[in-house]
Order: C-alpha cells, then structure tokens, then sequence
C-alpha cells in the first residue's frame, strides 16, 4: 500500500505533536478516557455494562483534533488498530479523516486522508495538507468505523502552534442513534449531518451513534444523563429498533430516565428521514415518537422538541438523498442538518441553565 506521501518530505516538519500534547486538543470524547490517551467514544464502565458496543463503542466516530497555527502546511500521520470490510462505504468515509480550515460558516475544506487500499491495519498513514497564510484555526474528524490508535501532526520549523479558540457555543450537544447518526453512508466524517450541523453552530458534540446497536438501552440513558457538560441532547435511534412495538416499549422509558436525570435539558426527538407514507410500518414508528412527545408536553415539558423525519428530504429528490433507501448519501446528510439546524440555533441562543 502506497501512502498520500512523499517520505523524503518529512524532514519538513520537523516541529511533531501527538493529538494528546498541548497546545492541541481533542474534542468529543470522553475525559477518562483522554487521560488513558486512547481515542475510543465510550467510557470502559459502560462497555463492560453493555457487551454490544464492545467494538462500536471503541471507536473514535465524532472525535475532533483542534488547534491553531500559522504554517502554510503540516503533515498528518495516523494508524489504526483495526481494518473492517463495509461495502456501503468507500474508504474516505470508513477508515479516513477530513480537515478544515475556518471556524463556523467559514470552514474551509482542505482535503481528506485515508489509506488508499485494504491492508492498512497498523500502518501509518501520512499526507500533507496546505491552508491559507496566518493563523487560523483547524479541525481534524477523526475516523467513522475503525479504532484509531495514534495521530501526530507535524509542523516547519518555526511555525506557531497553539490551543485553539473555544466554540461560541457553550457545553455540547450529544447525539443517541442508530448508523445513519454515526455517520454512514457520508462519504467522508464531515459531511455527516451531525458534523455539519455542529460545525456550522461551531458548538461541541459528542457521537453516540451505533450501528445496529443503540436500541433505547437504560443503561445509556443513564449515562447521558450523567453527563456534565451537555447543552442538548438529539434522540434519534428509531432505525435500531427492530420493529415498531420495540420503540414504543422503550422510547418513553428511554426519553423519561433522561428527563429525570436531566430535568433542564432541552431534548430534541426524530424520526426516521426515509420515511415512506405507504408502509404502515414507517407510519406507527412515526406516531410512536409523536407520542412520546405530545406525553411529554401534556406532563409540561417544555423543553422537549420534535423533529418529523418525514419532512426531511425534498419529495423530488427522496430517492436520490440515501445509497440504499436507508443511509442517507452526502445529499441526504445535508438536508437532515438544514432541517434540525433551526431547532438547535433557537436553543443555543436561550439562556437556559
């Protein structure tokens, strides 16, 4: 396998920071697990809990590395601990990282990294990126489906390096769902709606989407609910439950522990995008998330909000906005972050507690 690289480069950047070294910093993961500098997404207590996220929960989907500086160019070098076969996805999506230039609406996209080939398990794998002159600020989305285990990037001699600038947005928006929450089938992390949304908020999140995996566990409820620093919380697991009489035995149980936990906290709950009004199926998902929330708002929550999947891809392009009449393709993830954008800017701009 050949990397996006030319060895004799390296002595170029000569200035080499692990993503665990200040003044960089890494965003959407958990603190524990930071300090045992690992990249995985969920905390071990709650893996050993739940044994089916053993492998997903390792993984480093919706991670972040962020720093400033004022080089015109710096090199990536990263591995990975493992190598998973997904025919849905190409390898920018699965097993790379995309970088931009820019905070919020002024993101620049520089390009993505990824191995060109299978067989990339514990290899390195390098490419350098250029930007525009001065300081400015960058992010790097670490991978969807596989365990990172080491990231560095490098930098000329005599380049600033430093912490980047905090999101305009307090706290963090947390995100519970199924694959197409996790980012399949983007064609690389950035483009996922939750990436997007985020990055056009410039507000932190955290990805707890799991393919196949998410299914209205209390256990995770839980744990969200422990969280200290969340502004929002997304629910969006409706694909993971594998029929509609599963949501309606956990989707209030679920929805119900967080609120107990978290009595403040706004809560926004969707519906599957490709909905289709002639499955009955698709039709008693959608009341039963209905329900949820009417519940809620009958008991005075008036924090809690509804996102209709159905509305979400334009009628004329329905079928052009997934790979698969489920995952949605970048199309798809485009328009699922214009329709919740609304939503989350209102909150964000409340002064809640």
């Amino acid at each position: 396998m050949e990397d996006i690289f030319e060895s004799s480069r390296v002595d170029e950047f000569p200035q080499i920071f692990d993503a665990f070294d200040n003044p960089l910093e890494l965003y959407g993961l958990p603190e524990e697990n930071l300090q045992l500098r690992n990249f995985e997404r969920l905390p071990q207590s709650l893996i050993a809990l739940l044994p089916q996220y053993e492998e997903l929960g390792r993984r480093s989907v919706g991670g972040r590395l962020r720093f400033q500086t004022d080089a015109e160019s710096f090199l990536v070098q990263y591995q990975l601990a493992t190598e998973t076969l997904d025919i849905a996805m190409a390898l920018p999506a699965a097993a790379g990282m995309d970088v931009y230039d820019g905070i919020a609406w002024e993101s620049k996209y520089l390009g993505y990294i990824a191995p060109s080939e299978y067989g990339y398990k514990n290899k390195v794998i390098s490419k350098i990126f250029t930007k525009s002159k001065g300081l400015s600020q960058v992010t790097i989305n670490l991978p969807r489906n596989e365990r990172l285990s080491k990231l560095t990037v490098s930098f000329p001699d005599g380049a600033r390096v430093e912490a980047p600038k905090p999101y305009q947005k307090d706290g963090q928006i947390v995100f519970y769902g199924s694959s197409i929450t996790e980012g399949g089938c983007a064609p690389r992390p950035g483009c996922a709606y939750t990436s997007l949304v985020c990055r056009w908020l410039d507000v932190d999140y955290m990805n707890l989407g799991f393919s196949g995996g998410a299914r209205g566990d209390l256990e995770c409820a839980s744990y969200i609910g422990q969280l200290n620093t969340t502004r929002v919380f997304v629910m969006d697991y409706d694909h993971n439950a594998p029929s509609a009489d599963f949501l309606e035995k956990t989707h209030w149980p679920f929805y119900e522990r967080v609120r107990s936990l978290k009595p403040n906290l706004p809560i926004v709950l969707m519906s599957r995008p490709d909905f289709y009004e002639n499955k009955e199926e698709d039709i008693r998902r959608l009341h039963v998330i209905e329900k949820t929330f009417k519940k809620a708002k009958s008991k005075g929550d008036n924090l809690v909000y509804f996102l209709d999947g159905s509305t979400i891809f334009c009628a004329n392009s329905k079928e052009e906005s997934t790979i698969d009449g489920c995952h949605p393709n970048a199309l798809g993830f485009f328009q699922m972050a214009q329709k919740l954008m609304p939503i989350l800017e209102s909150i964000l701009e409340d002064d809640l507690p």
